[in-house]
C-alpha cells in the first residue's frame, strides 16, 4: 500500500511544490491545500480511515490531528518540541546551552537581573519554550524592552514559559531530516543571518544531527537544524516537527520514499491489532 499526503501551500520558499511533484512522480495520491487562519476549513478528500501524511503549518496540522483519525496524520507531539523536554535529554549538544527559563511574566519582573547574567551589548536573547512558537525568538534591549515586550505579552500566558540566553552570533545553518533515527537528506538554509539554501552541508554537522537523533526522538519522524557558532564549531540550534517544517533544498526523493515508508508501518501496526481484536472477539 501507498500512503497519501496533504501538503499545505504556505510558503513557496519551503519547497512545498516540489515535494507535492515528487510525491505525485512516485505514484501517491496528493491534496495541496490552502489554510485560513480562524477558518475550520474543509479537508475531506480522504476518508477517515485513510493512512495520509501531513505536511504543513503548525495552525493547519494542529487542527488536523484534532479533527481527523488518519495515521499517522501529522508527527507533532507537541510537548515533546518544548524547550523544557527536548534541553533535558539534548542540553549537552545545544549552542544556547546556558541559559534560564522562567514564566513570561516573570521574565520582565527580573529583566535586569537577566541582563546581568546574560547580557551582550545591553540585549539578552529571548525564544519561547513553546513547539508552537507562541512568539519570534529575538534580542530585547533594555532601551526598548516595553514596547518589543508588549508583543510577547499579546500572544502569551503568563505562565508560559521563555528560555533567555546570552545573544550569540550564527555563521551557518543546516536542517536534517530524521526517519525512524536515520539521518536521510539534510541541505543548508541559512548563512550569514540570510536566507541562503544550498543542497551541501559538512560532514561535521550531518554527524552531529546522527548523534543528536540517536539520543532522543520526539517522534518516528522529525528535523534537526544544526549551525555553526561564531567560534566555528558546530551545535544543535533546535528540533522541530517534520510535519511542520520547511524542507528547502533537501533531497525530496528520499524524502518521500523514507516518510512514506515509516507512515505506512504506522498504519499497519495500528489497524493490524485492531483487526485482531475484531476477530477475536467475534470467535
Amino acid at each position: 500500500m501507498k500512503p497519501k499526503w496533504l501538503i499545505e501551500d504556505f510558503d513557496e520558499r519551503n519547497s512545498y511544490t516540489a515535494l507535492a511533484a515528487e510525491v505525485v512522480r512516485q505514484g501517491m495520491e496528493c491534496e495541496v491545500v490552502t489554510y485560513v487562519p480562524f477558518q475550520s476549513g474543509s479537508y475531506n478528500k480522504f476518508a477517515d480511515d485513510d493512512c495520509v501524511v501531513v505536511q504543513a503549518s503548525l495552525q493547519l496540522a494542529r487542527q488536523l490531528v484534532q479533527q481527523k483519525p488518519w495515521i499517522p496524520n501529522a508527527w507533532l507531539t507537541l510537548s515533546n518540541y518544548e524547550c523544557s523536554t527536548y534541553y533535558a535529554h539534548l542540553g549537552k549538544y545545544l549552542f544556547n546551552d546556558f541559559y534560564a527559563m522562567m514564566p513570561v511574566s516573570e521574565v520582565k519582573r527580573n529583566f535586569s537581573r537577566l541582563l546581568q547574567q546574560f547580557g551582550k551589548h545591553d540585549s539578552v536573547f529571548v525564544r519561547p519554550s513553546s513547539g508552537f512558537k507562541t512568539f519570534t525568538g529575538q534580542l530585547f534591549s533594555s532601551s526598548n524592552f516595553e514596547k518589543d515586550w508588549s508583543w510577547v505579552v499579546e500572544f502569551s500566558e503568563p505562565h508560559n514559559l521563555a528560555v533567555v540566553t546570552t545573544p550569540k552570533d550564527i555563521l551557518a545553518e543546516w536542517r536534517f531530516v530524521v526517519t525512524a533515527n536515520d539521518v536521510i537528506t539534510g541541505c543548508q538554509y541559512r548563512k550569514d543571518s540570510k536566507h541562503d539554501c544550498q543542497t551541501c552541508y559538512p560532514n561535521e554537522a550531518f554527524e552531529l544531527a546522527k548523534l543528536v537523533a540517536a539520543t532522543w526522538q520526539p517522534d518516528r519522524v522529525f528535523v534537526v537544524d544544526i549551525c555553526q557558532g561564531a567560534d566555528k564549531q558546530l551545535y544543535l540550534l533546535e528540533i522541530g516537527s517534520f510535519s511542520c517544517a520547511g524542507l528547502y533544498v533537501c533531497d525530496m526523493t528520499k524524502i518521500v520514499e523514507a516518510v512514506s515508508r515509516i507512515a505506512v508501518e504506522e498504519y499497519l501496526d495500528t489497524k493490524e491489532p485492531m483487526s485482531q481484536m475484531i476477530v477475536s472477539k467475534a470467535s
